[in-house]
């Protein structure tokens, strides 16, 4: 799922910005320049991509701690991670 949404993004970062102006005109604006902002700008410059990769990283914390190995020998990491949700 993940992996979907960073490859649309990939998209939007390398379409040349008339193209995505005449598709989406309420998103883009043609304003002479080649191309819309960069795929970074996407993930941590706007509250939607920050919140995703924060939200990414707290599951993969999770994740880590759900792991038979970690709840078996730190049963109180995977207690606490799972409260971070």
């Amino acid at each position: 799922h993940v992996l979907g949404h960073a490859s649309n993004f990939y998209h939007f970062c390398v379409h040349p910005l008339p193209v995505l102006a005449c598709l989406f005109p309420k998103i883009f604006v043609d304003d002479g320049s080649d191309l819309p902002k960069s795929l970074t700008w996407w993930f941590f410059e706007t509250i939607t991509g920050l919140t995703g990769v924060l939200l990414l990283l707290t599951i993969s914390i999770i994740y880590v701690f759900a792991m038979q190995y970690s709840r078996r020998f730190c049963f109180r990491a995977f207690w606490i991670t799972h409260h971070l949700y």
